[in-house]
């Protein structure tokens, strides 16, 4: 069964509303009906403690990468998080994953390499996260289909760009 489990910190931020954050949610339910893609549930985090919007602008279980969100869907929809998975493309959904005992893939998107001298965080050297290309590359990993197999680690540490001098 699929879950989408989403921060939306702009209605917090100000930037537009809950009502408008459920309504691209229904959106996005229908759009994927469409194609067949039916999901079991799908939430979403409006808080962010910078943001400007009082009631939003609070600590949250439910903001990731704390696991809230996934632990309310496994408990309202009947999901063994042992036997689950998230498919993310921040370090955010590595970690709400890892806290609540899911699998995790994270879709190297381009935005998390590291220079090679920082120390790669620890939820990315824990043994559980998959690192994959794309969407289609975490489906059949989980599926089994014989893809090829995850990125690695060393795969994500690549040198910084080199320093232009002419600039200060």
């Amino acid at each position: 069964r699929l879950v989408v489990v989403s921060n939306q910190s702009g209605v917090a931020r100000g930037y537009y509303s809950a009502a408008e954050a459920r309504a691209t949610a229904v959106r996005v339910v229908a759009l994927l009906a469409d194609r067949g893609i039916h999901l079991a549930g799908y939430y979403f985090c409006p808080h962010h403690t910078r943001g400007i919007v009082p009631r939003f602008a609070i600590p949250c279980d439910c903001r990731k990468p704390a696991p809230g969100m996934l632990l309310r869907a496994a408990a309202e929809l009947s999901l063994d998080l042992g036997r689950s998975w998230i498919i993310g493309d921040t370090l955010g959904d590595v970690g709400a994953g890892l806290a609540a005992g899911v699998r995790p893939v994270l879709v190297d998107i381009g935005s998390i390499a590291l220079p090679a001298e920082v120390e790669p965080p620890e939820v990315l050297a824990d043994p559980r996260t998959m690192i994959v290309r794309n969407m289609a590359h975490a489906a059949g990993v989980i599926l089994g289909l014989g893809v090829p197999s995850s990125l690695t680690l060393a795969a994500l540490i690549r040198p910084a760009p080199p320093r232009d001098e002419r600039r200060p």
